[in-house]
């Protein structure tokens, strides 16, 4: 298991120091599905900046594996952080 975590550390370190590897930032997402995949679309204020392709199991496995990442900053800082749903609902509320 340590093994496995070194080389996903390693992994994380080689991508974010490389420049060939495109480092993107989106804060609004899309997404839709075929038959056999899910397509999701990254924007940056509004603009696309990205298109991810994925299967199925990789983005069921993605969705748990980011929800294990905020349960542990939730956990740790006793806050739970807002969805972009949550902040529509909320300001909705206050007729925004």
């Amino acid at each position: 298991m340590a093994d496995k975590l070194s080389t996903i550390d390693e992994l994380i370190q080689k991508a974010v120091e490389s420049n060939e590897i495109p480092k993107i930032y989106f804060n609004v997402f899309g997404n839709g599905l075929g038959n056999s995949d899910i397509v999701i679309v990254l924007q940056s204020n509004g603009k696309p900046v990205a298109v991810l392709n994925t299967s199925f199991t990789i983005a069921k496995t993605l969705v748990q594996k980011l929800n294990d990442v905020i349960g542990i900053i939730e956990k740790n800082s006793g806050n739970t952080i807002m969805t972009t749903m949550d902040i529509d609902k909320a300001l909705t509320k206050i007729g925004k």
